[in-house]
């Protein structure tokens, strides 16, 4: 066979990671879930088995190696900002307030004037540091609040193979400025929200 002929190790986007739901453990996926009150987050996704015997075994994509997750926007694109965090994410991944208060230094710098966001709709949904990361970096509470929440599920995603997540696949999960992205990267990964405590 020639070099070039070889097939290529699939890559699986994060979207076609969250499609499938394990029955054992249903989680709130913000595709298939659209109502205000689901009863948790996104959690484990397994295969299908294509094979009757009983010794076979299913290994899902999110612990089989050979499967690594690829950065994508489906979290952001299907984020429901209705629902509360508690709902979304697993207890030791709900980014809590608390990180701020820990480290009330950490800030970013952005260029431009901040933007004024008192008046937008999700305001009062942020913690104060919040609002000044999102103000400084000229972001709507929305659209900072779907980052957030994007970051994080795809950073579960990443360690759940045992993957850093990585400031490049980051800057292919949210639909804004890469380089607001890398800020809030840096900023939630200080934060100590990329893991599980």
């Amino acid at each position: 066979m020639n070099v070039f002929d070889r097939p290529r190790k699939k890559r699986h986007s994060l979207s076609s990671l969250s499609l499938s739901l394990s029955s054992s453990n249903t989680v709130y996926n913000p595709l298939t879930s659209p109502s205000p009150s689901p009863t948790s987050t996104i959690s484990s996704v397994s295969t299908s088995s294509s094979s009757s015997s009983s010794s076979s075994t299913t290994t899902s994509p999110l612990t089989d190696i050979g499967n690594k997750p690829k950065a994508d926007t489906f979290f952001y694109d299907h984020i429901n900002l209705s629902v509360q965090d508690h709902d979304i994410f697993d207890p030791a991944w709900i980014p809590l307030w608390e990180s701020f208060d820990n480290r009330p230094s950490i800030r970013v710098i952005w260029k431009g004037s901040p933007l004024s966001i008192q008046h937008l709709p999700y305001y009062q949904q942020l913690h104060t540091n919040e609002q000044s990361i999102a103000s400084t970096l000229r972001l709507t509470p929305e659209q900072y609040l779907k980052c957030k929440r994007a970051l994080i599920l795809s950073a579960k995603v990443f360690h759940q193979h045992g993957l850093p997540f990585r400031k490049s696949d980051a800057q292919k999960v949210c639909r804004i400025d890469v380089n607001k992205t890398s800020c809030l990267w840096g900023a939630f990964n200080r934060l100590g929200w990329f893991y599980p405590r």
